[in-house]
């Protein structure tokens, strides 16, 4: 016997933008996140995702989306302060599919050619971005003391920040399981975090993925994985490849950061820290 999902009461601001996109609810269950509830639907019938956040960090994201207007995104359907309806990504697989299928190369590429896209346009009536160097904030006051790797990323993250270079929107988490093939449309990215700040940084969450996604098997941090992925990077988006090398560190300290607020170990990002150091004397 199967649930029939359509039946069950929504919350009250999913069905008023139900209403207004006059979408029609699919046999598929809301998918609750721990700042968003999204809900599989149609709209003339094509598959849509509707997505609901009141948090200011995904309803900055969404107002990115829409004012990139597909230009290296999820087409957007529709958009308001707190919801965002997007086309939904058919056949819908990520770029974590083709490192699982051993085409690491091939999934750095397209990473690297969405986000030409994103960093390419210059529409005007820009939203309002969260800087880097807020995003950073936590890192930057790590102190030197501490004498340890996370102390040496916080170091690098706030040599970087003084001196920035070519500052633009950024997308803030381009990584392979947020960057998912449409068909024809080809490879677009969805989840941005609504960044502002140097061009560089947008490629740094690639080097942790797709391991932090939990997958058994180790990849990212391999030491060859590592400089291939930084040639490449480099050379495909036109970087500084020492300054890429640097926020990757940076990256790997924030994000180690975020794992121990949540009691996790940051064992992917330590290695990857160490890697990078590796690199930047070699």
């Amino acid at each position: 016997m199967t649930n029939d999902h359509t039946t069950t009461p929504l919350p009250a601001d999913l069905s008023i933008r139900m209403a207004r996109w006059r979408l029609v609810r699919t046999d598929e269950p809301p998918i609750r996140t721990a700042t968003s509830i999204l809900l599989p639907v149609l709209r003339d019938g094509t598959p849509a995702m509707l997505k609901l956040s009141h948090d200011p960090d995904e309803r900055r994201g969404n107002d990115l989306m829409a004012w990139w207007q597909g230009a290296g995104t999820a087409p957007v359907l529709a958009h308001d302060r707190e919801a965002i309806l997007l086309e939904r990504a058919r056949p819908g697989r990520s770029l974590t599919d083709l490192v699982d299928a051993g085409d690491d190369i091939a999934a750095t590429r397209q990473i690297c050619h969405v986000a030409a896209r994103l960093h390419g346009h210059r529409a005007s009536d820009r939203p309002r971005l969260r800087l880097l160097d807020d995003w950073f904030r936590d890192l930057s006051a790590v102190a030197p003391s501490r004498g340890d790797w996370l102390a040496r990323s916080a170091a690098s993250a706030r040599a970087l920040l003084a001196d920035p270079r070519d500052p633009m929107p950024l997308h803030g988490d381009l990584h392979h399981g947020n960057v998912l093939d449409f068909g024809a449309k080809g490879w677009r990215a969805i989840d941005p975090k609504g960044l502002f700040g140097e061009r560089t940084f947008d490629f740094a969450a690639l080097f942790l993925n797709p391991d932090l996604a939990g997958r058994p098997r180790r990849h990212a941090d391999l030491p060859h994985i590592l400089a291939q992925r930084v040639d490449l990077v480099a050379r495909t988006a036109s970087l500084d490849r020492l300054r890429l090398i640097r926020w990757i560190h940076a990256w790997c300290g924030l994000s180690a950061l975020w794992f121990l607020e949540d009691k996790s170990e940051p064992i992917i990002q330590h290695r990857v820290a160490l890697h990078a150091e590796y690199l930047l004397i070699n």
